[in-house]
């Protein structure tokens, strides 16, 4: 997924969500740029919504960047609620077990 991800941010914008809180977004940038990712922006957590189940973290992310960006390519995830949710919203998805 990683090499996937690298060679499409060379062609358009990477946006990266993630459930990950707020507060981890320093390490979070850091993994990141260590393995060579260079996203455009990255979507997480806020802070005050930390019981918030992850398909509706997420939703609120797929709107947003539906709204900035247009509709995903592809879009990459291991949760299985995502995943459903992303499906009932016609995004391609990429199960990463």
């Amino acid at each position: 997924m990683m090499l996937v991800a690298i060679a499409l941010q060379a062609e358009r914008p990477l946006v990266i969500s993630t459930a990950r809180p707020e507060f981890l977004r320093e390490v979070t940038e850091l993994w990141l740029a260590k393995h060579g990712l260079m996203p455009k922006q990255i979507y997480m957590r806020p802070n005050d919504r930390e019981g918030v189940p992850d398909p509706e973290i997420k939703l609120a992310h797929l709107r947003d960047i539906q709204k900035r960006y247009g509709q995903p390519l592809v879009w990459a995830d291991d949760n299985d609620a995502n995943i459903e949710m992303l499906r009932e919203n016609n995004v391609p998805v990429i199960h990463v077990k």
